[in-house]
């Protein structure tokens, strides 16, 4: 019995249809994909409590945010962001010195080390946004630079790996 062998095309086909082997001897389909990787999620309890403390933070009020973010960071998946707004908080009122909020766009490939640059991106943000709202431009535009200059130096890294 002869074997046909289809185009690159078709066998390009079937292959990815999980009809045909790459290995061109072996008979049969080919076993099914291994099922995908379940992505873990972040409990609708700990959400609500990011989106209110997130809402909370964005208009100053950060005692309350605090609150918000201390309960969503017992949440296993939610405690990264969560923790990263809490250490900022505690920072803007007084609570923790100003030197434990550092900021290293070098290390932005490590998730703790991203969330902090992103809570700091958004506080950079909304005061620019009040400095705005009461006509100080000139200090808006100095926390815009900064927003700036931590995102483009993001984007400029290169992927390294996470320092777990």
């Amino acid at each position: 019995m002869r074997r046909v062998m289809p185009s690159a095309a078709a066998a390009a086909c079937l292959l990815l249809a999980g009809c045909l082997s790459p290995d061109p001897t072996a008979v049969g389909p080919s076993p099914p994909p291994p099922p995908p990787a379940t992505v873990p999620t972040v409990s609708p309890e700990a959400d609500a409590l990011l989106e209110k403390g997130r809402a909370l933070f964005d208009a100053g009020r950060y005692e309350l945010a605090a609150a918000a973010f201390e309960g969503a960071a017992t949440d296993h998946e939610a405690a990264i962001e969560a923790t990263a707004f809490l250490e900022r908080t505690r920072v803007l009122l007084g609570r923790a010195p100003v030197e434990s909020w550092h900021i290293d766009p070098k290390r932005a490939a490590h998730p703790a080390m991203a969330a902090r640059i992103r809570v700091e991106v958004r506080w950079l943000l909304n005061e620019a946004r009040r400095l705005i709202d009461a006509g100080r431009q000139a200090e808006a535009d100095i926390r815009l630079r900064r927003a700036s200059q931590l995102v483009q130096a993001v984007r400029l890294e290169p992927d390294a790996p996470s320092e777990r």
